[in-house]
């Protein structure tokens, strides 16, 4: 479960670098929130769950190809982290 949710925080990591530096602040918070209950602990499984159902996010927040790809990284690292 450790390496799952390391490799679960790096991609959270990349996507919101990458959505930052297009200026997709709404999005980019959303991700980072998450990331913060997934370090918490107390939080990490309800983290989790909405990060493994969360790529119709993609459509609604206008991402680009490239953070469409990162996003798909995070909900299957997610989908991971679930099993």
């Amino acid at each position: 479960m450790v390496s799952e949710t390391s490799e679960l925080l790096v991609a959270l990591d990349k996507l919101i670098l990458s959505l930052k530096s297009t200026g997709k602040t709404g999005p980019a918070q959303f991700f980072a929130k998450k990331s913060i209950e997934l370090q918490a602990g107390g939080t990490a499984d309800a983290a989790i769950q909405g990060l493994s159902t969360c790529i119709a996010i993609a459509q609604y927040g206008d991402f680009t190809f490239s953070e469409e790809r990162l996003l798909e990284a995070v909900v299957a690292a997610a989908s991971r982290s679930r099993n």
